[in-house]
């Protein structure tokens, strides 16, 4: 009777994890299951995830089977210089699902502080804010939190968060509409600071654009990362 090996696991690319780990469980599965170089490499493909597997969709030229895979997941994400692993992973961090943003905010912060050790506080906050705006997941919250001009990430957090307050006041109970004078915060939402006021000149000055942002047919390209 032959034994079955346990699930192959995925790989994000994301700190303290190894990749001769991974590297060594595909070839195992690969060995056990007789697949060829291409099957490998198509196995392991579909084991990857986040920053891993935002990499290899960004790669110019697709690997062709899994040596090629397995050197561009080493040259990546286990470089002789860890800064440069870093560096990737900061460019490419965006906020996932259901992500709260201080949570997002703070890996952003501890990937920077990792990839650029030596570099000037502010210049290093600055970057955590220029990738804190390109990897929001909604069109309409980039839009407005970029609308500020603000720069700090603190800043830009605070007034991020008053906004999706609004729309998921707006999404849940539909009693407020966008560029209204009243906007109404729920008490565990409700920022300490000037952010809220902001958030109600952004949402009256933006509400006619945004209504139309909203409609797919006249929706800009997204900004990305370059």
């Amino acid at each position: 009777m032959q034994h079955r090996l346990a699930k192959l696991d995925v790989f994000k690319g994301e700190i303290r994890e190894k990749l001769d780990d991974f590297i060594f469980q595909v070839e195992e599965f690969a060995t056990f299951h007789a697949w060829d170089p291409d099957e490998t490499c198509r196995q392991a493909r579909t084991h990857l995830r986040g920053v891993a597997l935002e990499y290899i969709r960004r790669t110019p030229l697709p690997p062709r089977d899994w040596d090629d895979l397995k050197t561009l997941l080493t040259h990546q994400f286990q470089p002789r210089d860890l800064t440069a692993a870093y560096k990737a992973q900061f460019q490419t961090r965006k906020r996932q699902r259901r992500e709260d943003i201080p949570t997002y905010v703070d890996a952003l912060q501890k990937l920077a502080e990792m990839a650029w050790p030596l570099l000037d506080l502010i210049a290093r906050d600055e970057m955590v804010g220029d990738q804190f705006l390109n990897g929001l997941n909604s069109h309409e919250l980039r839009i407005q939190v970029a609308a500020t001009g603000m720069r700090r990430i603190e800043d830009l957090m605070r007034v991020a968060r008053s906004l999706e307050a609004v729309e998921n006041q707006e999404t849940g109970h539909g009693r407020q509409r966008r560029g209204s004078a009243q906007i109404q915060f729920s008490e565990e939402e409700k920022p300490k600071t000037e952010a809220t006021h902001i958030a109600e000149q952004i949402l009256a000055k933006l509400g006619p654009e945004l209504r139309q942002s909203r409609d797919p047919k006249r929706r800009p390209p997204t900004p990305g990362p370059q």
